[in-house]
């Protein structure tokens, strides 16, 4: 899957968070925790909406791998829940656009308090 970091979706306008070019459960589960319920699909989704948002459940979504750019946007998240998936690996910089943008596979867990990746076989190369 492509990378989505820094762009913009054309046909969405400026204010876009480009959400339709994120791994698929992540757009439904960005949408589910919307407030706003006239949001309906992922090009009607602004920088704005995903500022709101502090917790984004995707356990149990049969994720199989996450893109570098999934969670951009999401500056205010607290949980994120991605138990009970079959995930292996995350990408290098996965996090890296929740706060700034360290290359670290955890830099830009500015605000999350609770990371659940239970229930998965991830193995992590973490640098030395």
């Amino acid at each position: 899957m492509p990378s989505v970091a820094g762009t913009l979706c054309a046909a969405c306008g400026a204010d876009s968070a480009d959400l339709c070019e994120r791994t698929p459960q992540v757009q439904a589960a960005v949408l589910d925790e919307i407030a706003d319920e006239s949001i309906t699909d992922c090009e009607d989704v602004t920088s704005g909406h995903l500022k709101e948002i502090t917790v984004l459940r995707l356990g149990g979504k049969g994720i199989t791998e996450l893109q570098v750019g999934d969670f951009e946007g999401l500056d205010n998240l607290e949980a994120l829940f991605l138990f009970k998936n079959p995930l292996e690996t995350l990408p290098d910089g996965v996090f890296a656009n929740l706060g700034n943008a360290a290359p670290s596979l955890f830099d830009g867990l500015l605000y999350l308090r609770v990371l659940s990746l239970r229930g998965n076989d991830i193995a992590l190369k973490l640098r030395s």
